[in-house]
């Protein structure tokens, strides 16, 4: 069972969270389309906006806040029931913060380190842990910004800060030709147009001093390293419970 959160895109773009509860069928003997996906914000029951679909051997309810919504809530979670039994149930809680504005920064490798793509790091710190939005736009001129994602990674103590991480990547050619890449932040605890942080870079813009590099990609280095083995301790767990469980099941014969 997951429950996954909106991207940052949809929460810009489109000024709305839609929230996935993804059920799959892994036991033969459950049969998805009997399950009831249920929904509650804030221990609250919730039935409006709910869609319900059956993809394969998954069943997928998506659930759509507006963006008030979605700002009040504290906590979020779904439930799978069959015959009004929990079989499995996900929440989300959310860190509102203290209101404190973070410090957001965008960094760059030196061009002698850029070959075909140019990968773009936004750092966004503050010394409470607060959940922020982060999504990317590139521009040119007076164009409409369009947000995308970036590779969003979970918040990392370093020292005494919080520190969230966001990398982007471009092709070098839309890099040199003057386009404008921005990191927007909305903090979790306000998502109005007024509280939108962000911090622009653009090829003509100056470089940072060698220290303050060095210091970024460590920082960012540490977040890709936590990811990655987090997925390989899951999937080592995974082996050997596989394992442990064929050889309990040759024991019994």
């Amino acid at each position: 069972m997951e429950l996954n959160q909106p991207t940052h895109k949809e929460i810009f773009s489109d000024n709305e969270a839609k929230l996935k509860c993804i059920v799959t069928g892994q036991d033969q003997n459950v049969n998805v389309n009997q399950i009831e996906i249920t929904w509650k914000i804030d221990g609250s029951p919730v039935t409006n906006n709910i869609q319900t679909t059956q993809t394969g051997s998954s069943r997928v309810s998506t659930m759509t806040l507006t963006l008030t919504e979605w700002y009040k809530a504290n906590k979020v979670g779904c439930s799978a029931m069959k015959d009004n039994v929990i079989l499995a149930s996900q929440d989300l809680t959310f860190h509102k913060g203290d209101g404190s504005e973070p410090k957001v920064t965008v960094h760059i490798l030196p061009d002698e380190d850029i070959i075909d793509e140019v990968t773009l790091v936004c750092l966004v710190s503050n010394p409470v842990q607060q959940d922020y939005y982060i999504a990317w736009s590139e521009h040119i001129g007076k164009n409409t910004p369009i947000y995308t994602d970036g590779i969003n990674f979970p918040p990392m103590k370093t020292q005494q800060r919080y520190s969230v991480a966001s990398i982007y990547t471009t092709t070098k050619d839309k890099w040199n030709n003057f386009t404008m890449f921005t990191c927007n932040v909305w903090p979790g605890r306000d998502l109005t147009p007024e509280s939108n942080l962000s911090f622009a870079l653009s090829c003509t813009d100056d470089a940072f001093e060698e220290e303050e590099y060095s210091s970024l990609w460590s920082t960012a280095f540490s977040f890709i390293i936590l990811f990655i083995s987090s997925l390989l301790y899951s999937m080592i767990f995974s082996m050997v419970k596989v394992n442990m469980q064929a050889s309990s099941a040759f024991q019994l014969y």
